[in-house]
């Protein structure tokens, strides 16, 4: 093989993981936060919470418990927020499990070194790992992901990944503090 086909090669590799991890849902749990696809649901941690709050606010967190009026978020600073519905807006997200679309990204890579073996026809397997690597990968990423509107649409994948799936237990603290709803401050 020559030097500008392991050139071509490398380059293939590298595009492809990179259009792999780009095309993956975002989220800004802490490392090691979520639970893995299979023990999604199963943990005593909730989901995690990126919203975007009317007035240009932004709040993550573990989503604890979902009400009729509001969601609990235990915020990523360890505060307490009760969130009013009202102040939700259309670009918020629960992430249920971790996806695995790093794993996605090297089987993708290891996919397109692999291709080294057809001879010519790499250019057009090498391509078409890429493809297939980049659509799974977005796919896996955005799978992991529920969106949250203002609206009840979604409550029961929003409880079901939320520590407590049954509301608030007894004796809860709820001296969390109080966002104010939209248009108010």
């Amino acid at each position: 093989m020559s030097a500008a086909d392991r050139s071509t090669l490398r380059l293939l590799a590298c595009a492809g993981a990179i259009a792999v991890v780009a095309a993956c849902a975002k989220h800004t749990a802490p490392p090691g936060f979520l639970s893995s696809p299979s023990n999604a649901g199963r943990g005593t941690q909730g989901g995690w919470l990126d919203l975007e709050l009317s007035g240009n606010r932004r709040l993550s967190g573990e989503l604890l418990a979902v009400t009729a009026e509001s969601l609990w978020v235990l915020g990523s600073d360890g505060r307490g927020m009760v969130v009013p519905r009202s102040a939700l807006t259309d670009k918020g997200s629960l992430t249920r499990y971790r996806a695995t679309s790093s794993e996605v990204a090297g089987l993708t890579a290891a996919g397109v070194a692999l291709t080294i073996s057809n001879g010519a026809f790499l250019l057009i397997t090498a391509p078409l790992w890429v493809l297939t690597g980049t659509i799974s990968g977005s796919a896996d990423g955005r799978e992991a992901q529920t969106p949250v509107r203002p609206a009840a649409d979604r409550d029961s994948v929003l409880r079901a990944f939320s520590r407590f799936p049954q509301g608030l237990p007894r004796g809860f603290d709820v001296s969390f503090a109080r966002l104010s709803p939209a248009g108010s401050r």
